[in-house]
């Protein structure tokens, strides 16, 4: 009798899965792509955007094995396009906000053009695509905001990034405040071995996309350890030297 109760149990849960839909942004590569993945094995249908039409129809393509996934192209750096994106979606359990744009330059030799697509993406975008979304959001629904290690600490180079990420942390423990029956969470990572991450850098990190996509997962499935509002770190300690390396050598 207890082990009908149990697979009772566990069969109301997966069919509750497999209603879900989750919304990621960034999703055609590096950590957006991996999350898609994660939540795709659980049984989530997952809904993407992504920048390059070719990166899109490509992740789509590959991600379709796991199971249900839409692919959008959207430049989030543009307003019109992050309101025909949230436009197409009809209704979702999660939010994924992951997009991100770094250039890793000295402040003053940064261009006007490069400090707007970073503003303009990593928080502009972010909040946007949420206000748009919030009325779509089921009941005990669930936004993850993707910041960086980068939100906690700054590093010289990277100015324009760090304050972007300093206010998906503000913005975070902000609207978990104002909402009740969406949690709202962030997730801090130390370097991860992305394009973008490369584009600055000739050190691959130990820090895997899969490793951060995991992390969301654990959060989707068992939403009730964590607290509205929090910033969760996720590190590798042997990127201890390259986190050193940023912050004060730079190199």
């Amino acid at each position: 009798m207890g082990q009908l109760r149990r697979r009772n149990i566990q069969r109301v849960v997966d069919m509750g899965i497999k209603n879900k839909t989750a919304v990621v942004t960034g999703g055609s590569r590096g950590i957006g792509k991996a999350t898609c993945k994660a939540l795709l094995e659980q049984d989530y249908k997952v809904i993407f955007c992504g920048k390059e039409k070719a990166n899109v129809k490509r992740a789509e393509k590959e991600l379709k094995k796991y199971g249900e996934v839409e692919g959008h192209i959207a430049d989030l750096s543009k307003v019109s396009e992050t309101k025909k994106f949230a436009e197409a979606i009809p209704n979702l359990d999660v939010l994924v906000n992951n997009a991100g744009v770094a250039y890793y330059k000295n402040f003053q030799d940064s261009s006007e053009e490069e400090i707007n697509q970073t503003i303009d993406v990593n928080i502009r975008a972010l909040i946007l695509l949420t206000k748009y979304l919030l009325p779509k959001i089921n009941k005990n629904g669930l936004i993850i905001n993707i910041s960086s290690g980068a939100g906690k600490h700054g590093f010289g180079g990277l100015a324009v990034y760090c304050a972007s990420k300093f206010a998906v942390l503000g913005f975070t423990e902000s609207l978990a405040q104002e909402l009740k029956g969406i949690k709202v969470i962030s997730i801090c990572p130390g370097g991860v071995d992305t394009d973008m991450y490369m584009s600055m850098s000739s050190k691959h990190p130990s820090l895997k996309p899969e490793h951060i996509a995991s992390k969301v997962t654990d959060i989707c499935l068992n939403t009730e350890k964590y607290k509205p509002g929090s910033s969760l770190d996720v590190y590798k300690v042997s990127d201890a030297l390259n986190y050193l390396r940023f912050k004060y050598f730079r190199k």
